[in-house]
């Protein structure tokens, strides 16, 4: 293999500049004085308080812990015998480094798709999913015992050998990075996406034992292979273990950058973009919250790792092409941003084999396509079912979709969009440097600072092996076309992974002596560990605040409604008043002005943002008070929620301003309701006789 070029005088004029910065930056940071429970020295002097409930919550983590940690090891062992029949003859070494990896990976979508065809089937009640549960589970027990008695020590003997100071400073920010990252599954979840879909959906399909329609929520019609994830995490051990689950897919996605980094070069280059990835403070905050982005990079980066083991390979080794776009399709189902990495490796792949002939190239880029669009035809279909579109909420001005309004649709693409500007070079370079330059100065920033930023042409002169040019291409392409896309940087988290790839291994290879390595090493801890300082200003000021609740200090509908201030207008208290005075039997609660229907106690009616929301929708399709009253008994409707401050910060002003609709869902209320509850933020109204609903 190709040795990189000696470039010390480069080297060190990088060096000298990106050290000029990154002290620039620290000045300016540590001006800053930090206020209230932002500082995490005096939130730290605080936290060393423990409760009444301390040692009962830690006892019942441990447990979830266990508990999914042998449903992965029953994951991995299902997956193993999936992935016999795919590289049956491949026992190389560089394979069996990657195999647990993809036997993880394979495992996950027999559950996750297991999970899918019960809710389809009506079988996804909590006696199904604790039945499933606990077959995976000892599956696992059985795993990790054939595990003990067959170690395989020599796959790991690369963490005990003697490392080179870079790799010791990564395994040292790895450690205290996902020390700080698993204190988020202890928190109580905030994150929005979570609380409007992610965990939402599943948990109302394990709430109705079926599959269900929610027409009001247009998030629940995308692939949410991941959420099918949490469906299972709901069932055994609730919100805390489905954070302990988005925490596993974490660790799944670093192991996946170790084992590039081996593929690529070796285990030292594997840890560094391991640390690299894992600094972006974006990547640190993902850890705290239930999504997607995770398990969707997961699958891009192995999808990535296939295709360059089919190229070294060569054009006959074509399961691994193969096993590439069934990895593909995995991260489609898992968010659909992830399309642009797939098509550029499916263009890279038709690309490749070019010396083939037409009628060939053209077969293979079928089948590989067609692997890639395997895991989304279930939810295709099912979209097709409930929506007439299999495509909800893109193309409905086409195809149309429940609630369609154009306008609203509009809205949403613009905010996926971020106010990106299309195919615009200059704009999208300056946001790259912008973000780059203030990586480790706010969290909302993607990149992982500015001496990664100097580092990148240095990198791209200096690695020579036959895959760099491609990671390279791969990157901008991905990177570039994204931005056209979008700016919201969350979206190209699953990006950063070949960057990460090409700068661990360029400056590994440039700490060729004791002294630059040293240098780099000193370059790389500040910028790395000042990510995770200025982060933890962050989130131990607002979502931080939920340790109290493990600590038995607080409880979770003091700090759910209370103490954090992310989105200031939860109806959390109403979810309390609820829960401790009962509802009705039957019936669903109508929530508006709110989508976060994950922490309510019953089946719940809300539009998410840029759906119609229904209580308008319903009273605009309404002549009277009256008939929105019987409307309301036929969506069975027994409890009203109505949150007066989301509405006018999340509805439309063609809502918001809609006088005829307010008055006649007020008079509604009015005539057939009860005020029961009230605080600052919501409003309870409770059926006044629930027997006339009937």
């Amino acid at each position: 293999m190709p040795q990189p070029r000696k470039a010390v005088p480069l080297t060190i004029a990088a060096l000298i500049w990106a050290g000029a910065v990154i002290i620039a930056r620290a000045v300016h940071v540590a001006a800053k004085k930090p206020s209230g429970p932002a500082a995490p020295a005096r939130w730290l002097t605080g936290a060393l308080a423990v409760g009444s409930h301390f040692a009962s919550f830690w006892a019942a983590h441990a447990a979830r812990l266990a508990l999914c940690l042998l449903f992965f090891a029953g994951v991995h062992a299902c997956g193993r015998w999936a992935l016999e029949g795919i590289l049956e003859a491949d026992r190389d070494a560089e394979t069996e480094a990657l195999r647990p990896l993809f036997s993880i990976a394979l495992g996950l979508g027999l559950v996750g798709y297991l999970a899918f065809f019960m809710a389809a089937a009506g079988l996804s009640g909590r006696g199904w999913a604790d039945a499933g549960f606990a077959m995976v589970s000892g599956l696992g027990a059985w795993n990790l015992r054939r595990f003990g008695k067959r170690p395989r020590i020599a796959s790991f003997s690369w963490l005990l050998e003697r490392r080179g100071i870079l790799e010791r400073g990564a395994l040292l920010f790895l450690a205290a990075g996902l020390a700080y990252s698993f204190l988020g599954t202890t928190v109580p979840e905030v994150f929005y996406d979570a609380l409007v879909y992610h965990l939402a959906v599943p948990q109302a399909y394990l709430a109705s034992g079926r599959m269900v329609d929610l027409p009001y929520n247009h998030y629940s019609y995308l692939p949410l292979f991941v959420s099918m994830l949490y469906y299972w995490a709901l069932a055994a051990g609730g919100m805390y273990a489905a954070k302990i689950f988005a925490f596993f897919l974490g660790l799944c996605l670093l192991a996946a950058l170790v084992a590039g980094g081996r593929f690529f070069k070796d285990w030292g280059s594997g840890l560094v973009a391991a640390a690299l990835f894992l600094g972006a403070p974006l990547v640190l905050l993902l850890f705290w919250e239930c999504n997607s982005d995770g398990g969707a990079a997961f699958y891009l980066a192995l999808s990535i790792l296939s295709f360059a083991q089919w190229r070294r390979r060569g054009a006959d080794a074509r399961r691994w092409l193969y096993l590439s776009g069934l990895m593909g399709g995995l991260a489609l189902a898992s968010k659909y941003t992830t399309a642009i990495g797939v098509a550029c490796l499916a263009f890279a792949a038709f690309v490749a084999t070019s010396r083939a002939g037409l009628r060939r190239r053209l077969g293979t880029l079928m089948l590989y396509a067609a692997l890639m669009m395997a895991p989304l035809l279930p939810w295709w279909v099912r979209n097709g079912v409930y929506a007439g579109n299999p495509f909800y909420p893109y193309l409905a001005g086409v195809l149309g979709g429940p609630n369609a309004e154009s306008a609203l649709l509009e809205g949403w693409r613009a905010d996926a969009r971020g106010g990106s500007p299309g195919f615009h070079p200059s704009a999208m370079a300056a946001k790259i440097w912008r973000d780059a330059m203030r990586g480790f100065e706010h969290p909302s920033y993607y990149d992982t600072g500015p001496a990664f930023v100097a580092f990148l042409p240095w990198t791209a002169w200096a690695v020579q092996e036959t895959w760099g040019p491609f990671l390279a291409v791969y990157a901008a392409s991905a990177y570039g076309l994204g931005l056209c896309a979008t700016y919201v940087t969350r979206f190209l988290t699953p990006y950063l992974i070949p960057v990460c790839w090409l700068l661990a291994v360029g400056i590994v290879a440039a700490a060729a002596t004791r002294a630059v390595a040293l240098c780099l090493g000193t370059l790389l801890a500040a910028s790395l560990f000042a990510n995770l300082y200025q982060l933890s200003k962050v989130t131990l000021g607002t979502s931080g605040r939920g340790l109290a609740v493990a600590e038995g200090l607080m409880t979770p509908e003091t700090y759910l409604s209370k103490q954090r201030n992310l989105y200031p207008q939860p109806s959390y208290g109403a979810w309390s008043y609820l829960r401790k005075y009962g509802l009705p039997k039957e019936g669903a609660i109508l929530l508006i002005g709110d989508s976060r229907a994950f922490y309510s106690p019953a089946p719940t009616i809300a539009g998410a943002p840029y759906d119609p929301p229904p209580a308008f929708a319903w009273a605009r399709a309404s002549r009277d008070p009256e008939e929105l009253w019987r409307k309301l008994r036929e969506e069975g409707v027994s409890v009203v929620v109505s949150n007066g401050a989301e509405l006018q910060r999340d509805y439309p002003a063609a809502y918001r301003d809609d006088r005829r609709s307010i008055a006649m869902i007020s008079r509604t209320l009015k005539d057939h309701f009860k005020l029961v509850y009230q605080d600052r933020y919501a409003v309870v109204y409770l059926l006044r006789n629930p027997a006339s609903s009937s």
